[in-house]
């Protein structure tokens, strides 16, 4: 019976329960991070179409500006360089709200580098080969750490 379908079903045995069950719970993996990856396409379309339509936001506006001041009265500053004008002041605006969040954060960590440097002024003080009841105490009374 060479040839026929018996024969090449003995010569390749068939998968048990649990082969078949660990198998499809691969292909199951497969299928999810083929999921995961296509899902995190689309957000990344997503992102960038989000930034596409800013831009054209941007350049329509800038377009609209053009066209009126192509009609506005020459006497009067053009819509163009009034907008211009708007959005420097809201990139300044921008920028120096993030110089006070950052000068607010050198500050808090000028605080605690003077903080540290007493403490490690403070440890220095304690004298060295101190017993674990020694140690103990001091860490109750919050001048010892488990790191000094």
């Amino acid at each position: 019976m060479d040839g026929t379908v018996a024969s090449q079903a003995a010569a390749h045995p068939a998968m048990t329960i649990e082969d078949n069950i660990a198998f499809l719970q691969e292909e199951r993996k497969a299928v999810q991070l083929m999921v995961k990856h296509a899902e995190k396409g689309v957000e990344n379309e997503r992102k960038r179409l989000g930034a596409l339509r800013d831009e054209t936001a941007k350049v329509r506006a800038h377009v609209r500006a053009a066209k009126e001041s192509l009609i506005e009265d020459g006497r009067l500053p053009s819509s163009a360089a009034i907008r211009e004008r708007i959005e420097v002041q809201e990139a300044l605006q921008a920028v120096s709200e993030i110089i006070e969040t950052l000068d607010v954060h050198l500050e808090a960590l000028a605080e605690l580098a003077t903080q540290y440097q007493k403490e490690l002024a403070e440890q220095k003080l304690i004298p060295k080969g101190l017993t674990k009841t020694d140690k103990d105490k001091l860490a109750r009374l919050g001048i010892w750490s488990a790191s000094s």
